[in-house]
């Protein structure tokens, strides 16, 4: 059971946005991009896929004041911005990253579970306003720039050739496990 958005352009949804068990949400497989924004919750049973090519993808904006992703459902976003005053983040799927990670919430964000997968084969970034925690994070041929202060508490995991982590200056913390088979870190 698949819902494709009608075209690439801009959405907003204005109430929770609820994928359910074998849905998938995805972008329109045209090109073009645009930005979905969802002033609600976010529960997702089945797969959520926002980006379909380099070319054909949708940027996801979170908005409401209180942002709540939970369930155990599948994500692929292109570039992800989070606002609002809260995030409660309870999903343990693993959130694949083709863009950037924004966190413009009011408050540092936890991310205490899942795990954010950056994998791009370009240039990412992780910033936003406020400094952000994840659970877990693997970056995999990707070049990743840290726009603000990052903690890891679980386990950060860096594949593959061509992997450079730029600090950029900002903190990047290890609270949990480092697993290393290729890359390297600078600035």
């Amino acid at each position: 059971n698949t819902k494709t958005l009608a075209s690439n352009t801009s959405f907003t949804i204005f109430n929770n946005l609820n994928v359910a068990l074998a849905t998938t949400f995805q972008a329109l497989n045209v090109n073009g991009t645009g930005v979905l924004t969802i002033d609600g919750d976010l529960v997702n049973d089945g797969t959520i896929n926002m980006r379909l090519s380099a070319t054909r993808y949708m940027n996801v904006v979170l908005t409401k004041n209180t942002n709540t992703i939970s369930a155990n459902g599948a994500y692929t976003f292109n570039t992800l911005t989070i606002g609002g005053d809260a995030v409660i983040w309870s999903s343990p799927s693993t959130i694949n990253m083709y863009g950037d990670f924004v966190n413009n919430t009011t408050t540092s964000l936890d991310i205490n579970a899942g795990t954010f997968y950056f994998d791009n084969g370009g240039n990412q970034s992780i910033g936003g306003t406020k400094s952000t925690t994840f659970n877990n994070l693997t970056i995999n041929n990707a070049d990743i720039t840290l726009n603000r202060d990052v903690i890891v508490s679980g386990i950060y995991t860096m594949n593959n050739g061509g992997t450079t982590f730029n600090l950029n200056a900002f903190n990047f913390t290890i609270n949990g496990t480092y697993v290393r088979t290729n890359g390297s870190f600078i600035g």
